[in-house]
């Protein structure tokens, strides 16, 4: 329990009950009728190659498989839980985890930046 601000009623961001299927399933569906900018982009490009339907197919099964991997890992991440319980936190290399990730971040970006400016012509690394 915790409050915001000086005058604010405690509360716990922790969902009360237990976590259903039908929890999980509206979780996915919600998650897949959501529209997203790529949606947009094939069904204007279906519109303008003039197969709306074909462009409806595309979006339909593309929601289908979000919602169906939204269900997945909702399922796997309630199984899991007893497991992840066990991990406190404390540990030492949990707490370089995030410095970990983010230099890993920064090197992948920087070879991919490095790959980009070879592949333009930009850069020419002679060895």
């Amino acid at each position: 329990m915790h409050r915001h601000g000086p005058t604010g009623r405690p509360h716990a961001h922790v969902p009360q009950g237990q976590v259903t299927l039908g929890s999980l399933l509206a979780l996915g569906i919600s998650g897949g009728i959501v529209p997203c900018p790529g949606a947009l982009v094939i069904l204007l490009l279906a519109v303008a190659l003039h197969r709306i339907a074909f462009g409806l197919l595309l979006i339909t099964t593309f929601s289908l498989g979000l919602a169906a991997v939204l269900i997945t890992i909702g399922i796997l991440m309630v199984k899991a839980r007893p497991w992840v319980e066990r991990f406190s936190g404390n540990g030492p290399w949990v707490r370089r985890l995030p410095a970990v990730s983010a230099a890993l971040i920064t090197v992948v970006g920087l070879v991919m930046a490095v790959k980009a400016l070879i592949d333009a012509g930009i850069l020419i690394i002679r060895l």
